[in-house]
C-alpha cells in the first residue's frame, strides 16, 4: 500500500482514522474529517510532511489519498459477519408491522381515554433522547390499556437512541395493542434519516452502525404503517405537524391517504394528496390570520382562522401538535385561543437547548380539561443512582437544578456548534486557504498576530 506522502505504515493509518472517527460510527465522513484538522489532532506528531500530505489532500483528492479510509481496514469496526442479535430486532419489527397494520389500518385512528378512570398520555417529539422516555415513563407509569400513550412522531434522528426508543415503544404494543399509538413524524421518514444528525438526521447512521442495512430497511418499513393522526373522544385531534392547504379539510378525506406508500412522499409534489399527507407532517401555526408559504420548504404557515375553520367542521374543540420548541423554552404552547396546543418532550433538546420538555395528560374523570406535566431529564448515566434513592428524591425540584445548571453549558455549547459549523463551511469553500493554514501551523494554535499576518500573505 502506498502511504499519504508522510510514511504512514498501516497500524499509524487504523489510529489516524480511530481519531478522525469521533462520533464512534466506525466511518469518517467529511464533515467528521474536515474537523479532525479543525481541532488540530490530524496534525499531532505529524510534522511538515504530513501536514504538506493534508495540504495536498484538500485541495485533490489523488487515488492513493483516497485508499487511506479503504485501508484502515473499516470492516474490522463494523458488525460481525456472525453476530445474531439484529435477528430478535427484525422479529420485534416484523411482528410489530402485522400488527399495527391490522389494528390501525387508516391513517387517522379514532380513540378514547380509557374509561372509567384511566387517562392518555400524549408524548411530543423525543428525537432519541432515550432519557426523556425513560423519565416520562417512570413518572407516568409503564403503557397499558387504562395508562395509554400516544407518541406523536419525531422518535427518531438528532439524538443515537431512536432504535432503543422505537423497540420499546413496538414491544409494549405487542403486548398490549390498546396501550400505545405511534404517530408518524416528519422524521420517521428515510430521506430525513440518511442526513448527518448535525443536519437534522442521524437515524440511519445509528441503525447502520448498531445492526446494519437488514435492520434498517425493516425500520423503514414499521414507518410506512405509522399512523398520521388521531382523534380522542371524537373531540381532539392529534397530528404531529399540523393543518394544510386544503379547504374544508375533513377527517374522512385524511383518510383516503395512501400512508403506507411511503414513509414521505416527495416534498415539491403538486399532487393535492401527496401536499396534504406533507403538510400533516411540516406545517407549524403563526399568529397571522391566513396560510402561508413554510420557511421549512415543506408544508405550510396556518393561522388562527384556519384552526377554528378546521375545529368548527369537524365538531373538535382543539388540537394538540408537536414538531418544534415553543419559544420560550417551556415544554408546551398554547396558540390560536387556545385551540391549538404544541408538545413537545425532548428536553434539553440536542444537548444544548436548555429547554424544559413536557406531556399532556388527558384524564377520564375530567375531560376534556387536561394537565400539563414539564420535566428536564437528568443525563441517562445519572439515573439509576437518582431512582435508587425512591421518595427522597423531590422531582420538580431536581428538574428545575438541572434546567439551571445547564443552562450555561448549553449556551457554551450552542456557541462552539456554530463555530464549527462556520469554520468547516470556510474549509469546504476555500480549501486553498485552509490550505495554507496547515502549512504555515503544522497544526498547532496561532496567536491573533500571527493568524491576522498568515491571512494577509493568503491569495487563495
Amino acid at each position: 500500500m502506498k502511504s499519504l506522502d508522510g510514511g504512514f505504515t498501516p497500524k499509524e493509518i487504523k489510529r489516524l482514522f480511530k481519531e478522525a472517527d469521533t462520533d464512534g460510527s466506525n466511518s469518517v465522513d467529511w464533515r467528521e474529517f474536515l474537523s479532525w484538522i479543525i481541532n488540530g489532532t490530524a496534525m499531532r506528531g505529524m510534522g511538515a510532511k504530513g501536514a504538506a500530505s493534508f495540504e495536498r489532500l484538500l485541495n485533490t483528492e489523488t487515488q492513493d489519498e483516497a485508499s487511506f479510509v479503504e485501508s484502515a481496514g473499516c470492516d474490522e469496526f463494523g458488525v460481525p459477519a456472525d453476530y445474531s442479535g439484529y435477528r430478535h430486532v427484525q422479529l420485534i419489527l416484523d411482528e410489530f408491522v402485522a400488527a399495527y397494520k391490522d389494528r390501525h389500518p387508516k391513517p387517522v385512528i379514532e380513540t378514547e381515554v380509557p374509561q372509567p378512570d384511566g387517562r392518555l398520555v400524549i408524548v411530543g417529539d423525543t428525537h432519541g433522547q432515550l432519557a426523556d422516555v425513560l423519565h416520562i415513563l417512570y413518572h407516568l407509569g409503564p403503557p397499558s390499556a387504562n395508562n395509554r400513550y400516544l407518541f406523536n412522531g419525531d422518535m427518531v434522528d438528532r439524538g443515537n437512541q431512536g432504535v432503543e426508543i422505537l423497540l420499546i415503544l413496538f414491544s409494549f404494543f405487542l403486548a398490549d395493542n390498546e396501550s400505545i399509538i405511534v404517530h408518524r413524524g416528519n422524521h420517521e421518514n428515510e430521506d430525513m434519516n440518511a442526513l448527518h444528525a448535525d443536519n437534522g438526521g442521524g437515524f440511519e447512521d445509528e441503525v447502520m452502525e448498531k445492526y446494519g442495512l437488514q435492520v434498517y430497511r425493516h425500520f423503514i418499513g414499521a414507518f410506512k404503517t405509522l399512523s398520521l393522526a388521531s382523534v380522542i373522544n371524537k373531540e381532539i385531534f392529534v397530528v404531529h405537524g399540523g393543518l394544510t392547504r386544503v379547504k374544508n379539510l375533513t377527517i374522512d378525506y385524511i383518510n383516503t391517504l395512501p400512508f403506507q406508500d411511503y414513509t414521505a412522499p416527495h416534498p415539491l409534489s403538486t399532487n393535492v394528496k401527496e401536499q396534504l399527507f406533507s403538510d400533516l407532517l411540516w406545517s407549524d401555526p403563526t399568529e397571522y390570520e391566513g396560510k402561508y408559504k413554510s420557511d421549512r420548504g415543506v408544508g405550510i404557515k396556518y393561522g388562527p382562522d384556519v384552526t377554528t375553520k378546521f375545529c368548527s367542521q369537524n365538531r373538535l374543540r382543539f388540537l394538540v401538535r408537536s414538531h418544534q420548541v415553543p419559544e420560550d423554552g417551556r415544554g408546551f404552547q398554547k396558540q390560536h385561543n387556545d385551540r391549538c396546543v404544541t408538545v413537545f418532550s425532548a428536553s434539553n433538546y440536542c444537548g444544548d437547548g436548555g429547554n424544559f420538555g413536557a406531556v399532556i395528560v388527558l384524564s377520564a374523570s375530567n375531560f376534556p380539561r387536561y394537565e400539563v406535566f414539564e420535566h428536564f431529564a437528568a443525563p441517562l448515566e445519572e439515573m439509576p443512582a437518582i431512582v435508587a434513592q425512591g421518595d427522597a428524591t423531590d422531582w420538580n425540584q431536581m428538574s428545575t437544578s438541572q434546567q439551571r445548571e445547564s443552562a450555561e453549558s448549553s449556551k457554551i455549547a450552542r456557541q462552539e456548534k456554530t463555530f464549527e459549523r462556520m469554520i468547516i463551511s470556510i474549509i469546504e469553500k476555500k480549501p486553498q486557504l485552509w490550505a495554507f493554514v496547515i502549512r504555515n501551523s503544522l497544526g498547532q494554535k496561532l496567536k491573533a498576530d500571527e493568524f491576522v499576518q498568515m491571512l494577509e500573505e493568503c491569495d487563495p
